[in-house]
């Protein structure tokens, strides 16, 4: 075996450009859901994804984790975001020293790995993202593979929207939950 080919299967790679900024009062959870619905609409199963474009710089790093981490939801093998300051922000954070980070930052750049919003790099597919686009969502329980709903305000009742309002726990006079629906 040793000198012979071998041969694998190279996954396809979706780039994701991400342009504009998140707007006030759109949450990380917003943002997630978004891009989870696009994602599973598109049929990335097997695929990695790679975020590029100015809007990378919008991202913060707790919601560049929270996508990475949503990769089974959406079927991806990887979600993954391109190194930048906030790479180097998180490895000052996790202890390394600057010595460390400086080493990083000269070898992502010497080899292109760095992340140049300017640069369009080539991929299998592409799907982008406005981030500006982005309203304020809900998701629930009552159906988790569906897609988010944007919150209008129309529908509310006094007990809160119609499809918030499913079955609940009470004790009974036993101190045994019993399932009720909660009356409007």
């Amino acid at each position: 075996m040793l000198g012979q080919p071998v041969s694998m299967l190279i996954p396809k790679v979706v780039g994701f450009k991400l342009s504009g900024a998140i707007p006030a009062g759109a949450t990380a959870t917003d943002v997630v859901l978004t891009i989870t619905e696009m994602l599973r609409a598109h049929g990335v199963v097997g695929k990695f994804v790679e975020f590029y474009g100015e809007g990378v710089a919008e991202v913060p790093l707790a919601n560049r984790a929270t996508i990475g981490n949503m990769s089974p939801e959406f079927g991806s093998t990887a979600a993954i975001f391109p190194i930048d300051e906030v790479t180097l922000d998180y490895l000052r954070l996790t202890g390394r020293s600057e010595e460390r980070v400086r080493l990083v930052e000269a070898y992502t750049k010497a080899q292109g790995m760095w992340h140049d919003p300017a640069r369009r790099p080539v991929y299998s597919e592409y799907l982008e993202l406005d981030l500006s686009t982005v309203v304020p969502s809900i998701a629930g329980p009552q159906a988790p593979p569906g897609p988010h709903r944007p919150v209008t305000g129309q529908g509310v009742l006094p007990g809160g929207p119609a499809h918030l309002r499913g079955p609940a726990l009470r004790a009974d006079a036993g101190g045994h939950g019993r399932r009720h629906r909660h009356r409007a």
